[in-house]
């Protein structure tokens, strides 16, 4: 396995990749007929006999892979990651690699916040964002990736008509799109029937995991780990949604009190 580094691709990537088709979805027969379509001439010559992380990577608009010496003090690794959702460590070759979800695993595992500052509530400490974007549960599933796209942001909720909160829609759903282009039409489905393939086939979570404004740091901490999330909504009494707090939230709470 090569230890050189020449770029990365990330869900949210996939998900642009495959929210920008138009019209009847049934035109694309298999990832090759995706590449046809969102590549031009040459680089459809170029990519051709890749595997699709290959393809992907080769039209990584990020392109290359954040990289930082082995030695760099951890509070600058978090400053970065706060930017960055992964970066790798190496000097002349890598040696590993560090993502979001990793520190917040190691904060839990750690007990980090097993203090007086875990035991504050969300709604006192700020942390979290009240700009909550969502979709209707009758729109198609494709329109949430595209709205990931002119936003740039990584997920989005799932409302019904009244606001209240019954789902949300992640750019690492993407993931559950094969090779073969099994999951494609789902994207054209609305919120449930598309929500329920992926909880039987690939294990999502069969219900929207929540907090409420009075939950603890530590228990937010807890539950993004327990059930492997990038970001968990704040519920109201009411059951709409008032903030969504993520990874990146917690690590530039993390940064802001060092």
């Amino acid at each position: 396995v090569s230890t050189q580094s020449t770029g990365c691709h990330t869900s949210q990537e996939l998900a642009k990749y495959f929210g920008l088709p138009q019209g009847n979805e049934s035109q694309f027969a298999d990832f090759t007929d995706i590449k046809n379509h969102l590549l031009p001439d040459n680089d459809v010559q170029r990519t051709i006999g890749v595997d699709s992380a290959s393809f992907i990577t080769n039209y990584s608009q990020r392109n290359m892979l954040k990289v930082v010496p082995s030695g760099t003090p951890f509070l600058e690794i978090l400053k970065i990651l706060t930017e960055h959702h992964r970066l790798a460590i190496g000097d002349e070759q890598l040696e590993d690699y560090i993502t979001q979800s990793d520190i917040i695993r190691f904060f839990k595992e750690k007990d980090i916040f097993g203090g007086e500052d875990g035991q504050h509530r969300i709604e006192q400490l700020g942390i979290g964002s009240p700009n909550v974007v969502s979709v209707n549960q009758n729109q198609r599933v494709v329109e949430a990736f595209k709205k990931m796209i002119l936003q740039k942001i990584s997920g989005v909720a799932v409302v019904d008509d009244e606001g209240h909160a019954v789902g949300q829609i992640s750019s690492s759903d993407i993931k559950g799109i094969s090779v073969s282009g099994e999951m494609i039409s789902r994207l054209y489905e609305t919120y449930h029937p598309y929500h329920s393939v992926l909880v039987e086939k690939y294990g999502a979570p069969p219900s929207l995991i929540t907090v409420t404004p009075s939950a603890t740091l530590s228990q937010v901490i807890d539950v993004l780990v327990t059930n492997k999330l990038h970001r968990v909504y704040v519920l109201k009494e009411d059951k709409t949604i008032g903030s969504v707090i993520t990874l990146t939230d917690i690590i530039k709470y993390v940064v802001s009190k060092n």
